[in-house]
C-alpha cells in the first residue's frame, strides 16, 4: 500500500467467507515491510496493523523515520498546499466480487478511488477505512439464485433448505464506520438489499430474517462503536437508487455486548451525520 497498484482493470473474484464471515472476497491491508533497511529480512503481518502507520500511499518512494520502532510510511510532500501532493489513491476500475459469506471488498488502506464495482449475493458489499471515493457502484445482496452451500449439521439437500441457511447470513448494502474513515459514494444503486417485516406478504428486500437473509439486514448500516470520539462530516452520498429493497437503515450497536458501560447508545451513535445531495429521482 505503500506504491500504488500498476493497474487493478477488469478483476473478478468469488465463493469467500467460508472459514470466517468477515473475511474480503478482495482484500487490500497487511503490511509488508524490512524492519531494517540495511537488510534483507522482511516482516509479513496479513491482519490491520497500525492504521496510521503503514496505510499510506504515495506517488513517490515513502519516507520510513517515524514510528515507535522506526517504521512508518510518510509520504514526502502531502496535502502541504504548495503545488506538490506525493499523496496518492489506489485506483480499481471493473471490479466484480460475488458469492460470499463475508464482505466483497475489503480495504484498509489509506486511499483508494473505485469505480464501476458490482457486488452479488454477499453478506456486506465492502468495509472501507481511510479516505475512499466510490462511483457507479451496483450492489445486489440477493440475486434469487441458488448456491451451493456447505452446510455441515445442518439440511442443505433442498432448495427451501439452504434459503433457511441463508438467514443467517446478512445482505447489507454497505456500512459506514464512525472512526478512522472519509467516505464519498455516488451513482449507487442497491437492488435486493436489507430485511422485509416477516409475513409482510411481498418479496421486497434479502429476505425475511427466517430465510434469504438475516434480521441484522439493511441497505445501510452505521457502526457506532465508538463512545469516546465525535464524528466530522465523514461520509457523502449522491444518486443513489434503491431496487426492491426492504430495511434502509439500522445502526449496528456495539453496546450489546461489547462495551457494557450501562448506556442505552454510544457518543457516536448520538452524533453521526451523513451529507446527502438530492435531485429530482435520485432520493
Amino acid at each position: 500500500l505503500a506504491r500504488p497498484t500498476l493497474e487493478f482493470e477488469g478483476n473478478s473474484a468469488h465463493s469467500s467467507g467460508f472459514w470466517w464471515i468477515n473475511a474480503g472476497v478482495i482484500y487490500v491491508g497487511g503490511a509488508l515491510w524490512h524492519p531494517d533497511p540495511d537488510s534483507d529480512k522482511l516482516v509479513y503481518n496479513p491482519g490491520r496493523p497500525d492504521y496510521n502507520r503503514l496505510h499510506n500511499t504515495c506517488s513517490v518512494e515513502p519516507s520510513q523515520t517515524c514510528g515507535r520502532d522506526g517504521i512508518c510510511v510518510t509520504c514526502p510532500q502531502g496535502y502541504t498546499g504548495g503545488g506538490r501532493d506525493d499523496a496518492t489513491a489506489m485506483v480499481m476500475t471493473n471490479t466484480k466480487l460475488y458469492l460470499s459469506a463475508g464482505v466483497g471488498l475489503l480495504h484498509w488502506g489509506r486511499r483508494a478511488d473505485i469505480t464501476r464495482y458490482e457486488a452479488h449475493d454477499v453478506k456486506r458489499s465492502a468495509s472501507l477505512l481511510g479516505e475512499m471515493f466510490v462511483k457507479k457502484m451496483l450492489v445486489t445482496c440477493r440475486t434469487g439464485a441458488d448456491p451451493e452451500l456447505h452446510c455441515d449439521g445442518y439440511g442443505c439437500d433442498t432448495k427451501e433448505e439452504r434459503a433457511s441457511v441463508m438467514g443467517y447470513i446478512e445482505g447489507t448494502g454497505f456500512e459506514w464506520y464512525d472512526t478512522s474513515q472519509a467516505h464519498i459514494l455516488t451513482d449507487v444503486t442497491f437492488r435486493n438489499c436489507g430485511v422485509r417485516p416477516r409475513n409482510s406478504g411481498g418479496d421486497e428486500g434479502c429476505g425475511d430474517d427466517r430465510v434469504g437473509c438475516s434480521a441484522r439486514s439493511a441497505v445501510w448500516s452505521f457502526l457506532t462503536h465508538s463512545d469516546k470520539f465525535t464524528p466530522e462530516l465523514m461520509q457523502a452520498t449522491s444518486k443513489i437508487k434503491y431496487e426492491n429493497c426492504g430495511l434502509i437503515f439500522r445502526f449496528q450497536n456495539y453496546l450489546e455486548g461489547r462495551l457494557n458501560n450501562g448506556m442505552d447508545s454510544t457518543h457516536s451513535g448520538r452524533t453521526q451525520n451523513w451529507l446527502v445531495s438530492c435531485k429530482r429521482g435520485h432520493p
